[in-house]
């Protein structure tokens, strides 16, 4: 059984003097979830690989000849997968399976150009809807959409999995040792999945509900180990924790801070946060003490009535302040005063 996975490009990769310095226009770090698919489903078969158009092109007679191709989709490569389909529609028999979190939300609209459709998370589907093909088996398994007679046919909803602990093989990403060394991508580790919030424009929870799942911390130590070993020394040595709340389970968070600390690894860090991280002296502490130098914060607004009309359970922006000012000078005055206007501090 041949395996591909394709990652689209809004913008294809091309070479370019500008992918020494600018990111996101022919060059982007490309996705760890589908190296993640990949390196599970290489457990079981042999030949299995990735392409994605963020830092190679596609070569398309190693595409042709697959058994099975699946295709990564957000909403803004969504066309250019389509696209990509109908190419490997005309040129190949392969078998054509969407995924990723557009396909994911907008089933319908994808199952229109492919054989298939995974939504929600592939760790534990793909492995048997692949020996589901291979047995010559219509995969009926929840989280698989497909089209039957002309009609939209789903088998029912996506089960989320519950084994997160793997640490993706780099190598089974075409390209990708050659351009790690290049200043415009970066090592990302995904740690934990979901939040528990509820914001309304928020399409990850609408995607893959609230609960929070999370990897070991050893587990997710090893992949920062296999990360920067992989990604070599750089003139920017600096590594993107790349979850989307990676505060939502404390205890846990506390712990995996703990661990990377006495791995002794040492590498800067950049992590996803919210506000109410600014008011965790501990857990800002212990990202000082793990090598974490940059947070980036949602600060979607500044008014109340904002929260509260898209639900987002925060107030307003003072608590970024605490974690701008611990960014700057290392620690943050425990009296500090914020409005949209103004910031003051004592002294």
């Amino acid at each position: 059984m041949k395996i591909r996975f394709i990652e689209p490009g809004n913008l294809p990769y091309r070479p370019s003097p500008k992918n020494l310095y600018v990111y996101d226009k022919y060059i982007r770090t490309p996705s760890n979830g589908i190296i993640t698919l990949a390196t599970i489903l290489r457990r079981e078969w042999d030949d299995v690989l990735c392409y994605s158009e963020s830092i190679s092109r596609i070569v398309w007679n190693d595409i042709y000849d697959a058994d099975i191709v699946f295709i990564s989709i957000f909403t803004f490569s969504a066309d250019r997968g389509y696209e990509l389909a109908r190419q490997v529609r005309e040129n190949s028999k392969a078998l054509i399976v969407f995924g990723g979190l557009h396909a994911t939300l907008a089933y319908r609209e994808a199952a229109e150009h492919c054989d298939y459709v995974t939504r929600g998370e592939g760790d534990e589907l793909l492995p048997q809807f692949v020996r589901a093909i291979e047995r010559g088996e219509i995969p009926e398994l929840p989280g698989v959409v497909c089209r039957r007679d002309g009609e939209i046919v789903s088998f029912g909803e996506p089960v989320p999995p519950t084994a997160l602990d793997v640490v993706p093989d780099r190598d089974l990403m075409y390209n990708f040792r050659r351009m790690a060394r290049r200043c415009t991508i970066w090592p990302q580790v995904h740690a934990s999945r979901n939040c528990p919030h509820n914001c309304d424009y928020c399409a990850l929870v609408a995607a893959f509900g609230r609960v929070v799942r999370t990897r070991s911390p050893q587990n997710v130590v090893d992949d920062i180990k296999a990360a920067v070993d992989f990604f070599g020394k750089r003139m920017l040595n600096i590594l993107w924790i790349t979850d989307d709340n990676f505060f939502a389970d404390r205890k846990w968070a506390v712990e995996t801070l703990n661990a990377i600390i006495d791995s002794g690894i040492k590498y800067s860090f950049t992590i996803q946060a919210r506000y109410e991280v600014g008011f965790d002296d501990e857990m800002l502490d212990l990202l000082k003490r793990a090598g974490f130098e940059e947070l980036a914060l949602g600060i979607e607004f500044l008014e109340d009535e904002s929260f509260e009309n898209y639900h987002k359970k925060a107030p307003t922006g003072r608590y970024s302040v605490r974690c701008v000012i611990y960014r700057a000078t290392g620690s943050v005055p425990a009296d500090c005063s914020y409005s949209a206007r103004t910031t003051t501090f004592p002294g």
